[in-house]
């Protein structure tokens, strides 16, 4: 399915496609991730990002971050990608997942989904049962149960 500009966010951004990349790379850099990304563009998939690297206890794995590709439709019924407005969507999706290690989550925990399909089900379990105590012992989301 297509998803249109209209129905999107950062529809009126003047930030141009690679000054979002060279924000996107220098943020990650900001986080400690130090190789340089890979950029995925796929618009017969209707999905663009971005891949890089974590290390999980000496382990490198591969996160892959996806966000839509977003087109516009003229009156008259062609259309073409809003690259702009997509590497958008993208860049503020990563910024709000790597502050999330700046109130205390790991990079493992904030990506997670993005990389289940590369670790082993203990390693799953073992990342899982540690989100879930550190969601606990700061209580977030009233996840304690006060009785």
């Amino acid at each position: 399915m297509k998803l249109y500009s209209h129905q999107a966010p950062y529809q009126g951004t003047k930030v141009k496609t690679i000054q979002t990349i060279h924000s996107v790379n220098s943020l990650l850099k900001k986080y400690g991730i130090t190789k340089k990304p890979l950029w995925i563009l796929r618009p017969t998939n209707y999905h663009m990002g971005v891949e890089f690297i974590i290390d999980l206890k000496g382990k490198e794995i591969p996160v892959q971050v996806y966000a839509p590709i977003i087109w516009h439709k003229t009156r008259k019924g062609t259309e073409y990608v809003v690259w702009d407005q997509a590497f958008r969507v993208l860049y503020w999706y990563l910024k709000s997942q790597l502050e999330m290690t700046v109130l205390g989550r790991t990079l493992d925990e904030v990506f997670l989904p993005h990389i289940r399909n590369q670790l082993s089900t203990s390693e799953i379990k073992r990342l899982e049962a540690k989100i879930l105590r550190r969601m606990r012992s700061s209580n977030i989301l009233a996840l304690e149960d006060n009785r």
